[in-house]
Protein backbone atom coordinates (compact mmCIF):
# COMPACT_ATOMS: atom_id res chain seq x y z
CA UNK A 1 0.00 0.00 0.00
CA UNK A 2 1.46 3.40 -1.27
CA UNK A 3 1.99 5.92 1.86
CA UNK A 4 -1.10 8.06 0.40
CA UNK A 5 -3.30 5.41 0.36
CA UNK A 6 -2.38 4.36 3.88
CA UNK A 7 -2.93 8.13 4.69
CA UNK A 8 -6.55 7.98 3.05
CA UNK A 9 -7.57 5.13 4.76
CA UNK A 10 -6.32 6.16 7.76
CA UNK A 11 -8.24 9.43 7.87
CA UNK A 12 -11.08 7.43 6.27
CA UNK A 13 -11.01 5.11 9.59
CA UNK A 14 -10.77 7.97 11.56
CA UNK A 15 -13.94 9.77 10.50
CA UNK A 16 -15.57 6.74 10.94
CA UNK A 17 -14.98 5.78 14.11
CA UNK A 18 -15.52 9.33 14.93
CA UNK A 19 -19.15 9.15 13.08
CA UNK A 20 -19.50 6.14 15.44
CA UNK A 21 -19.09 7.81 18.63
CA UNK A 22 -20.99 10.86 17.77
CA UNK A 23 -23.75 8.57 16.59
CA UNK A 24 -23.18 6.40 20.42
CA UNK A 25 -23.71 9.89 21.92
CA UNK A 26 -26.83 11.74 21.08
CA UNK A 27 -25.68 14.80 23.03
CA UNK A 28 -22.93 15.18 20.13
CA UNK A 29 -25.64 15.42 17.48
CA UNK A 30 -27.91 17.43 19.99
CA UNK A 31 -25.38 20.00 20.24
CA UNK A 32 -24.24 20.03 16.33
CA UNK A 33 -27.72 20.66 15.55
CA UNK A 34 -27.95 23.26 18.17
CA UNK A 35 -24.81 24.64 16.21
CA UNK A 36 -26.44 24.46 12.94
CA UNK A 37 -29.49 25.94 13.88
CA UNK A 38 -27.71 28.90 15.81
CA UNK A 39 -25.69 29.75 12.81
CA UNK A 40 -29.36 30.28 11.02
CA UNK A 41 -30.39 32.52 13.87
CA UNK A 42 -27.47 34.48 14.06
CA UNK A 43 -27.77 35.05 10.15
CA UNK A 44 -31.39 36.05 10.36
CA UNK A 45 -30.72 38.50 13.38
CA UNK A 46 -27.58 40.33 11.10
CA UNK A 47 -29.97 40.32 8.26
CA UNK A 48 -32.63 42.17 10.42
CA UNK A 49 -30.05 44.49 11.83
CA UNK A 50 -29.27 45.60 7.37
CA UNK A 51 -32.94 46.00 7.28
CA UNK A 52 -33.20 48.25 10.14
CA UNK A 53 -30.31 50.54 9.34
CA UNK A 54 -31.66 50.57 5.68
CA UNK A 55 -35.00 51.77 7.10
CA UNK A 56 -33.55 54.20 9.59
CA UNK A 57 -31.64 55.71 6.85
CA UNK A 58 -34.72 56.06 4.22
CA UNK A 59 -37.06 57.86 6.99
CA UNK A 60 -34.32 60.08 8.56
CA UNK A 61 -35.28 59.74 12.58
CA UNK A 62 -32.44 60.13 14.21
CA UNK A 63 -33.70 58.98 17.02
CA UNK A 64 -34.22 55.39 15.69
CA UNK A 65 -30.31 54.97 15.18
CA UNK A 66 -29.99 54.70 18.98
CA UNK A 67 -31.43 51.37 19.34
CA UNK A 68 -30.17 50.12 16.08
CA UNK A 69 -26.49 50.53 17.11
CA UNK A 70 -27.23 48.93 20.47
CA UNK A 71 -28.34 45.87 18.75
CA UNK A 72 -25.13 45.99 16.59
CA UNK A 73 -23.43 46.06 20.11
CA UNK A 74 -25.36 43.19 21.59
CA UNK A 75 -24.62 40.97 18.26
CA UNK A 76 -21.13 42.06 18.65
CA UNK A 77 -21.15 40.99 22.13
CA UNK A 78 -22.99 37.20 21.45
CA UNK A 79 -19.46 37.14 18.80
CA UNK A 80 -16.83 37.82 21.29
CA UNK A 81 -18.84 35.36 24.22
CA UNK A 82 -18.48 32.73 21.58
CA UNK A 83 -14.97 33.59 20.96
CA UNK A 84 -13.84 33.62 24.30
CA UNK A 85 -15.83 30.39 24.77
CA UNK A 86 -14.35 28.63 21.89
CA UNK A 87 -11.36 30.01 23.00
CA UNK A 88 -11.11 28.52 26.78
CA UNK A 89 -12.05 25.59 25.11
CA UNK A 90 -9.66 24.88 22.51
CA UNK A 91 -6.94 27.85 22.42
CA UNK A 92 -5.80 26.04 19.25
CA UNK A 93 -8.84 26.95 17.26
CA UNK A 94 -9.85 30.71 18.53
CA UNK A 95 -7.91 33.70 19.91
CA UNK A 96 -9.38 35.43 22.62
CA UNK A 97 -11.20 38.46 21.97
CA UNK A 98 -8.97 41.58 21.60
CA UNK A 99 -11.57 44.35 22.10
CA UNK A 100 -12.98 42.95 25.47
CA UNK A 101 -16.61 41.33 25.66
CA UNK A 102 -18.44 44.27 25.33
CA UNK A 103 -16.86 45.90 21.72
CA UNK A 104 -18.79 48.27 19.98
CA UNK A 105 -19.78 46.74 17.19
CA UNK A 106 -19.72 47.45 13.00
CA UNK A 107 -22.46 45.92 10.74
CA UNK A 108 -18.58 44.70 9.08
CA UNK A 109 -16.99 43.52 11.91
CA UNK A 110 -19.70 41.35 12.73
CA UNK A 111 -19.86 40.32 9.63
CA UNK A 112 -16.15 39.22 9.04
CA UNK A 113 -16.55 37.48 12.69
CA UNK A 114 -19.07 35.74 12.30
CA UNK A 115 -18.17 34.12 9.53
CA UNK A 116 -14.66 32.79 11.29
CA UNK A 117 -16.17 31.91 14.14
CA UNK A 118 -19.03 29.71 12.62
CA UNK A 119 -15.94 28.03 10.68
CA UNK A 120 -14.12 27.29 14.03
CA UNK A 121 -16.95 26.50 15.88
CA UNK A 122 -17.91 24.12 13.17
CA UNK A 123 -14.35 22.44 13.10
CA UNK A 124 -14.40 22.05 16.87
CA UNK A 125 -18.03 20.48 16.88
CA UNK A 126 -17.14 17.76 13.88
CA UNK A 127 -13.98 16.59 16.29
CA UNK A 128 -15.87 16.54 19.45
CA UNK A 129 -17.65 13.19 20.93
CA UNK A 130 -18.92 11.65 24.65
CA UNK A 131 -15.23 12.34 26.03
CA UNK A 132 -14.93 15.58 25.13
CA UNK A 133 -18.67 16.56 26.18
CA UNK A 134 -17.40 15.20 29.52
CA UNK A 135 -13.99 17.21 30.04
CA UNK A 136 -13.57 19.49 32.42
CA UNK A 137 -11.30 22.69 31.85
CA UNK A 138 -10.29 25.36 33.91
CA UNK A 139 -10.36 29.18 33.37
CA UNK A 140 -10.29 32.96 34.41
CA UNK A 141 -13.19 34.57 34.00
CA UNK A 142 -12.61 37.97 32.06
CA UNK A 143 -13.82 40.88 34.83
CA UNK A 144 -11.52 40.04 37.37
CA UNK A 145 -9.45 36.95 37.04
CA UNK A 146 -11.40 34.57 39.44
CA UNK A 147 -10.76 30.80 38.37
CA UNK A 148 -13.53 28.03 37.59
CA UNK A 149 -14.04 24.70 36.32
CA UNK A 150 -16.60 23.97 33.69
CA UNK A 151 -17.40 20.85 31.56
CA UNK A 152 -18.09 21.25 27.62
CA UNK A 153 -20.94 20.11 27.69
CA UNK A 154 -21.85 23.06 30.21
CA UNK A 155 -20.17 25.73 28.38
CA UNK A 156 -22.20 24.36 24.82
CA UNK A 157 -24.85 24.66 26.58
CA UNK A 158 -24.30 28.03 27.92
CA UNK A 159 -23.29 29.01 24.76
CA UNK A 160 -26.32 28.21 22.67
CA UNK A 161 -28.40 30.39 25.08
CA UNK A 162 -26.58 33.57 25.85
CA UNK A 163 -27.02 33.64 22.08
CA UNK A 164 -30.51 33.14 22.42
CA UNK A 165 -31.06 35.28 25.43
CA UNK A 166 -29.24 38.48 22.76
CA UNK A 167 -31.34 37.25 19.79
CA UNK A 168 -34.36 37.78 21.55
CA UNK A 169 -32.92 41.48 22.70
CA UNK A 170 -32.08 42.24 19.04
CA UNK A 171 -35.28 40.97 17.90
CA UNK A 172 -36.97 43.92 20.09
CA UNK A 173 -34.43 46.31 19.32
CA UNK A 174 -34.88 45.77 15.02
CA UNK A 175 -39.19 46.50 16.11
CA UNK A 176 -38.16 49.75 17.94
CA UNK A 177 -36.61 50.99 14.73
CA UNK A 178 -39.46 50.68 13.07
CA UNK A 179 -38.98 47.08 11.59
CA UNK A 180 -40.13 43.44 11.79
CA UNK A 181 -37.81 41.10 12.76
CA UNK A 182 -37.90 37.51 11.48
CA UNK A 183 -38.27 35.07 14.59
CA UNK A 184 -35.51 32.64 15.44
CA UNK A 185 -37.36 30.58 17.43
CA UNK A 186 -35.70 26.78 17.34
CA UNK A 187 -38.82 25.02 16.62
CA UNK A 188 -39.40 26.73 13.32
CA UNK A 189 -36.13 25.08 12.56
CA UNK A 190 -36.22 21.62 13.60
CA UNK A 191 -40.03 20.89 13.28
CA UNK A 192 -41.34 18.89 10.54
CA UNK A 193 -44.28 19.26 8.45
CA UNK A 194 -46.58 16.57 8.11
CA UNK A 195 -49.76 17.68 6.82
Amino acid sequence: MSEAAAVSASAASTAAAASAAAAAHPMVEHFRGLFEYECRANRIALDGLARARKHVEEVGVASLAAPWQRGVDVFAHVLMARRIWLHRVRPDLMSPPGEGIFPAGTMEGNERELAGQDAAWGAYLELVDGAELGRAFEYARTEDGARFRSSVRGVLTHVFNHGTYHRGQIAMLIASCGVKPEPTDYVLWARERVG
